[in-house]
């Protein structure tokens, strides 16, 4: 039980980002573990006595943790790619920061983003949500019953990773295309203007121009964005039990 803990909040959304300590979610994950098994989850399971086979298990139940981690950390990482393409066309990757979770440059837009993305998650109770879907693991997926097929009969969970990954980019286009739209429309406005007036100073004034624009789109559309942020954290949890669901040895 620990081991499946551990890894699935390694990797999972919130809790595997690099701001939590390693002894912060190693803890977490032992205090979870010991309270599924007071709650009476895993009691029934007998421990294999060999070394060999009690090691096996353990590389079993890390990889199931791993994988349902990582198909939940895909779909949210489509929230940091539309932010991240958001922060390239309007001008506010001339500010480039530290992420201090991601440990990679990013933009203003991309922490605000992400910010948003955390509190929302939080408001929506994700992470108890989250943890509800982990204990659920154990009756779908019981220990010791992961098993990843391959070849014809593993094409179900195959799927799970086609559809994490398409899902994450319709997330990002879902989330950019209303502020990407209009300024695709402003570049194509100051390509015109450069192309008439050659004397203008394109360059100069259409970011600054650019920069009013995300801002006030940004505005405008914090409402939907906080929508589509509570959908995207819907479709994480149905992707999760669709993948337990196709994870276990027949």
């Amino acid at each position: 039980m620990f081991a499946r803990l551990t890894a699935f909040l390694s990797v999972a959304p919130l809790f595997g980002h690099f701001a939590v300590p390693v002894q912060i979610r190693t803890l977490l994950g032992g205090f979870i573990a010991v309270t599924f098994l007071i709650a009476g989850v895993g009691g029934d399971v007998i421990v294999p006595a060999p070394f060999g086979m009690f090691l096996l298990l353990l590389v079993k139940e890390v990889g199931f943790g791993l994988m349902v981690g990582f198909l939940t950390t895909m779909l949210f990482t489509g929230i940091g790619m539309a932010a991240q393409i958001i922060g390239m066309q309007s001008s506010f990757g001339f500010a480039n920061v530290m992420d201090p979770l991601s440990r990679e440059q990013g933009n203003i837009i991309d922490q605000l983003y992400l910010v948003l993305a955390v509190l929302v998650f939080l408001a929506v109770n994700g992470h108890h949500a989250m943890l509800r879907a982990i204990h659920k693991s154990y009756e779908l997926v019981p220990i010791g019953q992961f098993f990843p097929r391959t070849g014809p009969e593993g094409d179900a969970l195959l799927n799970q990773f086609i559809v994490a990954g398409t899902t994450m980019f319709e997330i990002t286009l879902r989330i950019a295309l209303p502020i990407l739209v209009p300024l695709f429309i402003a570049d194509i406005a100051m390509a015109i203007i450069a192309r008439t007036i050659p004397q203008m100073p394109v360059f100069l004034i259409g970011a600054p121009a650019k920069i009013v624009i995300a801002l006030t789109l940004l505005i405008l559309t914090l409402p939907a964005l906080l929508s589509a942020m509570t959908d995207v954290f819907d479709e994480i949890f149905i992707l999760i039990m669709q993948s337990m669901r196709v994870s276990v040895a027949s």
